[in-house]
């Protein structure tokens, strides 16, 4: 961690090698869309933040590998993917629910594809889709995915059993995929 410090101390007298500037505003205007990718292949309450700082060292120790004018989105989302599955299997021993490497690159591939503009249209769309719900329903997704809370203890709070609270996320899962669908095909034509 020292050695990392050292490389990005505006004060040594190492000179920036040529490209290290086009490669600092690239991490920098890359933070959202990273942030994003990692959202999807880490589990809810996952340290994003102190994964994608652990991204933004491994592309800057890694910089002289980019090739400047090649596809700095492709290239950080894949480290961003080894930095996820470095962390997952970390918490393995934790029992955390985790998914296969296969699977976290096909969601790089597509992430990677989508424009920024595209993404952030599909959270608007996202966002107007739960407005749909019911207030009710809103506040019961807020607190399982936006909180973090369990299965457990949200079934507690709404005073439901498990097995119908499961059942209804799921519903309002598909509710929402179908909404976003509906919309996305929309634009589309």
């Amino acid at each position: 961690m020292r050695r990392s410090l050292k490389v990005l101390d505006s004060t040594q007298d190492e000179p920036f090698q040529e490209g290290d500037e086009e490669v600092m505003m690239l991490i920098a205007s890359h933070q959202s869309a990273l942030q994003s990718f990692l959202r999807t292949l880490l589990p809810v309450g996952g340290d994003v933040e102190d994964i994608l700082q652990r991204v933004n060292l491994v592309v800057w120790r890694k910089r002289s590998q980019f090739v400047l004018g090649s596809n700095f989105k492709a290239w950080s989302f894949a480290v961003a993917r080894w930095e996820a599955l470095s962390y997952l299997k970390e918490r393995k021993r934790e029992s955390w629910l985790l998914f296969d490497s296969e699977l976290a690159a096909l969601v790089e591939e597509e992430m990677a594809s989508r424009s920024e503009p595209k993404w952030r249209k599909y959270q608007e769309e996202l966002a107007d889709c739960l407005r749909e719900l019911s207030s009710e329903n809103q506040h019961l997704i807020h607190d399982r995915y936006g909180l973090g809370m369990s299965v457990k203890e949200c079934s507690r709070k709404w005073k439901r059993s498990e097995g119908g609270l499961r059942v209804t996320l799921h519903r309002l899962r598909g509710s929402l995929r179908d909404c976003l669908e509906r919309k996305m095909l929309r634009e589309e034509s």
